[in-house]
Formats: structure tokens, sequence, C-alpha cells
């Protein structure tokens, strides 16, 4: 994975948990100082055309061997994707030959133990550079960004508090509230401009909502009235979000609060699927039941994936040439 961080230091934000409904899972995200993000002006591309450009179409189906937890594409080689499990296994799978390349075990040091502080580590030495205390319940996420030459952070922790953190002086900056008050997780719009949240409360009550100021600007609709767990999002491009809820993949328009569109990826999700968009958005990997991973595609994506079948095909052929 080190491609991506080779023009600049790169730094790494995590957190452990071990809560009922997560086991033990790492929670990563790596911030990288040569991709800036402009924050001025109003004006957010779009890309997309139609919401028939979203990944909908299952390409390719794979077996994790245990429940995936969390998973994020290379932000270069798009087609390589990195597995986290609930009993800390870590895979590394290129999804367009459905190879898997790495699978390695995670020791989680104390099982019984949540993390309040998050923790900065550089990527490129695994030497860690800061310790942020400030948090009155076990961290949930972070979610790293970049501004005007400086490393900023959000951590959520599981009473609801969102505080932003700056890394090079160890400081919280902001604090506030995000609704549910308890399972929050942060994701920026590929742009940087936009900034939105995820959240479940203990009762189930699923909320994805856009910032600005630290004051919620737009509340998106169509959760059923119970998640029947922590609903997952991601953002691709500057224009769509995607949370994996009621046993289905769910779609907005960022700037439409009505629910866009649905897909249950052929069937068999569980009730709240781990998702995870590729950069471009053309790939999207999904959380299956029985340890699976679902690709879906766009047209972009299926192009993209038929290449590598191409490939085995001729070197197949070649083989069996060889042969006679």
């Amino acid at each position: 994975m080190g491609k991506s961080t080779e023009a600049a230091k790169s730094w790494s934000v995590a957190s452990v948990l071990n809560l009922p409904f997560l086991s033990c899972c790492l929670f990563f995200h790596i911030m990288k100082a040569n991709l800036p993000v402009s924050f001025a002006g109003n004006g957010h591309a779009q890309t997309f055309n139609a919401p028939d450009d979203l990944p909908k179409t299952v390409m390719r189906t794979l077996n994790q061997g245990s429940n995936p937890m969390s998973m994020d594409f290379h932000p270069i080689q798009q087609t390589l994707l990195l597995v986290g499990t609930d009993v800390g296994e870590i895979g590394l799978w290129e999804v367009g030959s459905r190879e898997r390349l790495v699978s390695k075990n995670f020791k989680v040091w104390h099982l019984n133990a949540c993390s309040m502080p998050s923790q900065v580590w550089d990527a490129g030495n695994g030497a860690r550079q800061y310790t942020f205390a400030g948090h009155e319940a076990p961290v949930f996420s972070v979610c790293p960004y970049y501004k005007e030459n400086i490393q900023y952070f959000f951590s959520a922790s599981i009473d609801g508090r969102v505080k932003i953190w700056q890394c090079d002086n160890m400081r919280s900056r902001v604090d506030f509230e995000a609704p549910g008050r308890w399972c929050t997780t942060m994701a920026y719009s590929a742009d940087g401009t936009r900034i939105f949240s995820c959240g479940t409360s203990k009762n189930g009550e699923s909320y994805i909502v856009e910032w600005s100021g630290g004051n919620v600007q737009r509340t998106y609709r169509g959760f059923r009235n119970r998640s029947l767990g922590v609903v997952q999002f991601d953002t691709t491009k500057n224009r769509f979000l995607a949370a994996g809820d009621n046993f289905s993949i769910k779609f907005w328009d960022m700037d439409n609060v009505q629910l866009l569109t649905t897909v249950d990826a052929d069937g068999g999700l569980p009730a709240c699927p781990r998702i995870r968009f590729n950069k471009d958005g053309t790939l999207l990997a999904v959380s299956g039941n029985e340890n699976g991973i679902k690709i879906l595609a766009n047209v972009d994506g299926m192009r993209l994936l038929r290449t590598f079948d191409s490939l085995s095909n001729d070197l197949l052929q070649h083989l069996r040439l060889g042969q006679s």
C-alpha cells in the first residue's frame, strides 16, 4: 500500500474498540499530506450524470473467512481492497482477479478494554507520533482531513460527542454533539468542502446529516424506524451518499434529503452491511452473510473488472497452447 505515501509524509489515526455489537475491530485511516483539499467556494462538482452511474451490479463475490467489519480501497490502485474483521483478521484483496494477496491476524492487547484516546502514527516507519485524550467515553470512529498544510481529525465517542483535533498542538478545537448520541462516523465529500455524519442511537434510530459550522444543515430521510444494528455509510465523488440499512444499500443525492434508490445486491446481505466506495466511485464493496464481500460496479467499474477477466483468459489460452 506504499504508493499512496511516496510523495509526502502520511499519518495513520486509529482506535481499537471492543463493544458488544462490534467484537474486536481495528479502525484506521490514512491522512495523506500529498493530497491537499480546498475548502473555498460553494460550488460542488457533479461527476455522475444519473443514478444509473451508481455501482449497483454485483461483479465479484469474495469469502474473507471471518465477518468483515471495516473495508478500504487503495487510493491509487483502486481494485486493491483492505479488510478488517471481527476476530482481528486483516486481508488484502485484488478484487479484479479475486485473489487474496495477504492474510494476517491482528492481536488486540486488551480484549475487555475500550480505547478513549486516539493515537497517530507515522505510516512510513510505524512510530507513534501523538496521543489525544479528552473524551469521557470510548472513541468509536475517527475521520482525518487536511486544510492549509495543517492536519486535523474528527473523533466521535459512544456518548455522541464529536471533537476536532489539530495534530500539531494536541488541542481539541471544536466539541459538539451528534444526532443519536451513540455510535457516529464522519466523512467528507471528495473535494473536502462538505462534511457528513452517520449515527445510530441505542434505540436503533439512525441519522445521516450534513454539517455546516458545527450546526446540522440537513437531515436525510429513508431509514427504517429501528435499524437492526449500527449503520455504516460512505460518500462518493461530490454527489452521492450511501448507507447499509435494512438488508440493503440505500443511496441519496447530497442535495436532496429524500431517498434516491435502494439496492439489495442480489440478496444475502446482513441487516446493516458494511460498505466502501473506491476513490473513483466505480466500485462498491459490501459485506455479505457468511463472511462474504460483494463487489458492485457501475459501467466503468464493470469495464475495469473485465480487463482482469480478459487477462486471465489470455493467460489460460497461452498456457494451453504451451502444453499442446
